[in-house]
């Protein structure tokens, strides 16, 4: 088999690993999936929320200045 197709399986091996260590270590709760658990800090917050809205507008204002 090609080395690339014994490469491709891996990643996806590991991947499928660390959703499933992710899994078991997430909470039951929807709110703490949204808001982190409430653990992260304003700064974090804040370019998150710009990132975010950037990203919109930058989505939209790509198709125009094409």
């Amino acid at each position: 088999m090609n080395t690339a197709i014994y490469f491709l399986i891996g990643y996806f091996l590991l991947m499928l690993l660390i959703g499933l260590w992710a899994t078991r270590r997430a909470s039951a709760s929807e709110e703490d999936f949204l808001l982190a658990g409430r653990s992260l800090g304003p700064a974090v917050t804040a370019l998150r929320l710009q990132s975010s809205s950037m990203s919109g507008y930058m989505f939209q204002g790509a198709g125009s200045l094409g």
